[in-house]
């Protein structure tokens, strides 16, 4: 046992970061090993699985442009670097998910890396400002941090949902960058600055290409520079202002958030908006603030205790005053949180700079820009890696004062004192790894996953609408409409659920009933591709061939890469013997998807009708190249 303790203290010491690494490798995969079989969930469907534009690598080039390439969701977004892993993902495996898992798990696992990183590269940089004094003092706090986050339970949508992985990549990227100016611009000695420099500026620019919530680095780097790099003491405006020539290392990073807010509007004219949702009600921007002061306090308590974990938090909702006593409530924590950071900003900076740097990650989707969900689980995220470093650095305090308080025993009590804290840290990340495999456990699949929100929350509609979805595609119709009433009943205003219980009396033959719903849906959410299209279904299914191209071309203003808007304009084109408008529909869903073997069966089968044998011989063999397996295109 002694020999097994001296060989893992020789490793620790002559490879200290390889040692974490491999550790935090070890304990990620027992708390998520279970998690890489689940199936694709939620916005996976619409983002990832149905959308065409990842199947493809040569589409790259065009995530950066054309965002109608995000998905077949109504969200638009600029996320190049996301879909790029996304392609890299369907590229090596398909549609396997446990491949885009895979990815998720890395990066979190690099992540967690980081911090370790992070924490010991400013014990070493600035030792006499720290907790414990010394640096090598500062080894275990910060590979402790690191496992916090890594087997966290409130971390596992962000890896369990391979949708949020935008929120993985631009942490990530942000905490790279930050490492890299630590290890360079800030450092006394030019020696590699430039190569640290241009590294930082890089991975910003990856981390705005994953998600927006990136651009709160350089304020973290800010106040950083205020609390570590402050000999004198200054307060944030007069050091900057005294001392102007520490702002030129901010300039770049400024030009690339400019350029980045540049091109963001010019792709989205209307980017902030008050709209918080497909059919849902308008929430001011005011009222999205008070309820994320509730927000900010409740992420603070999943993390703290990580029950209950849903994929859709419905029930939190919106708070509309603040005379509100919940708002009241949170928003005096909040004051006193942040108070308690500034006070102690000369005694414990490490602890004052991951307190800020929770609040300041949450700022870009928890403030004042309405988004459509109160309170989402990924989306705390990048501030869970501050809460991560903060609950270590407080529990080491504490341990420390109760040590200086009640001990009477020397160096024995001391030893007996980490003992015990050793031992508890090591049953609370136990128990956070068998917290997780069971969460893990409820993203297995569609079913898992919504009874799991409709135990923990029954007056969310979401629940009814995919058990509803369920029994539609069972055939157990009436079951169906019961689920689809209820989930209208909870949320009158939710465009969605018109849309399925529309297309529920549309293969019930219930047209009217069906017309109905899908005018409701539009009425609601005029930017909603699926009401319009499956109107366009149930025009051309009673012959009026002008009206469903109508409803189809809406679709298609709304969602551009949408194939089955295409398909079905080539039906309505060839109901009304528009064969040339027909052909070029066919065409255009190839196009969009080479392996979609619907648009070869549509073009080989126009082709053949205007008696053009070869081309449709050649088209049919295309599509099987695409589709080997597929024994109609054979026959064809």
């Amino acid at each position: 046992m002694l020999s097994s303790l001296g060989i893992l203290a020789q490793t620790v010491h002559k490879h200290p970061r390889l040692f974490a690494f491999l550790l935090l490798c070890a304990a990620g995969l027992i708390a998520f090993a279970n998690a890489f079989p689940n199936s694709f969930h939620f916005d996976d469907i619409v983002g990832v699985v149905r959308n065409p534009a990842i199947r493809d690598l040569q589409n790259i080039p065009a995530y950066f442009t054309d965002p109608t390439t995000f998905g077949l969701g109504r969200t638009r977004e600029w996320r190049p670097i996301l879909q790029i892993t996304y392609a890299l993902n369907y590229y090596l495996g398909g549609l396997n998910p446990a491949v885009f898992r895979s990815f998720n798990f890395a990066f979190h696992i690099g992540t967690a890396f980081l911090i370790f990183l992070i924490v010991t590269t400013i014990s070493r940089e600035a030792p006499e400002k720290l907790l414990l004094g010394q640096q090598e003092g500062m080894f275990w706090p910060a590979l402790l941090s690191a496992l916090v986050f890594a087997v966290h339970t409130a971390n596992s949508e962000a890896v369990d949902y391979i949708w949020a992985r935008s929120s993985l990549l631009a942490t990530f990227f942000c905490l790279l960058a930050f490492y890299c100016y630590v290890r360079g611009p800030f450092r006394a000695e030019k020696r590699q600055k430039v190569a640290w420099h241009l590294g930082g500026l890089l991975a910003f620019g990856l981390g705005l290409g994953s998600k927006a919530t990136a651009i709160t680095l350089p304020a973290i780097l800010m106040m950083y520079e205020f609390l570590f790099l402050n000999p004198s003491s200054l307060n944030p405006f007069r050091l900057f202002l005294t001392q102007p020539r520490r702002l030129k290392k901010y300039v770049p990073l400024l030009i690339l958030s400019l350029a980045y807010i540049a091109l963001r509007m010019a792709l989205f004219p209307r980017m902030v908006t008050n709209r918080i949702g497909a059919g849902g009600p308008r929430v001011s921007s005011y009222a999205y603030l008070l309820t994320q002061f509730r927000a900010w306090i409740y992420y603070i308590r999943l993390f703290l205790w990580p029950h209950p974990l849903m994929v859709d938090f419905a029930g939190f909702g919106w708070s509309h005053s603040l005379w509100d006593g919940r708002v009241l409530m949170s928003l005096g924590l909040v004051i006193i949180l942040l108070i308690s950071a500034w006070c102690v900003r000369k005694t414990h900076p490490l602890f004052s700079l991951f307190l800020f740097w929770y609040f300041i990650a949450l700022l870009p989707e928890a403030s004042i820009i309405p988004l459509e969900d109160a309170v989402v689980g990924y989306r705390a995220y990048p501030a869970y890696v501050a809460l991560a470093v903060v609950c270590v650095m407080v529990s080491l305090q504490a341990s420390i004062w109760v040590w200086h308080r009640f001990s009477q025993n020397g160096m024995t009590g001391e030893r007996r004192l980490w003992s015990t804290y050793g031992s508890i840290a090591t049953a609370i990340l136990m128990s956070l790894m068998l917290a997780t495999i069971v969460r893990n456990r409820d993203w297995r699949n569609e079913s898992t996953l919504w009874s799991d929100v409709m135990r923990k929350d029954p007056t969310n509609p979401r629940p009814y609408m995919n058990f509803g979805l369920d029994y539609l595609v069972q055939g157990k119709y009436e079951r169906a409409r019961e689920f689809f009433d209820k989930a209208i009943q909870l949320s009158p205003r939710l465009s969605h659920a018109f849309i399925l219980r529309g297309y529920l009396s549309y293969r019930q033959d219930k047209n009217k009933d069906a017309l109905a719903d899908f005018a409701k849906a539009i009425k609601l959410d005029r930017r909603s591709h699926y009401a319009f299209f499956y109107r366009g279904e149930l025009y051309r299914k009673i012959n009026e061939s002008d009206k469903a191209l109508a409803d189809y071309n809406a679709a298609l203003r709304s969602m551009p890469y949408y194939t089955d808007a295409y398909l079905g304009m080539a039906m309505a084109y060839l109901d009304k013997n528009a064969i040339v408008e027909a052909t070029r529909s066919c065409r255009k869903l190839i196009e969009i998807d080479p392996g979609d073997r619907r648009g070869y069966d549509c073009l080989g089968t126009l082709l053949l009708a205007q008696n053009r044998a070869s081309e449709a011989v050649h088209i049919y063999k295309q599509g099987v190249e695409q589709n080997s397996q597929d024994s109609e295109l054979w026959y064809d």
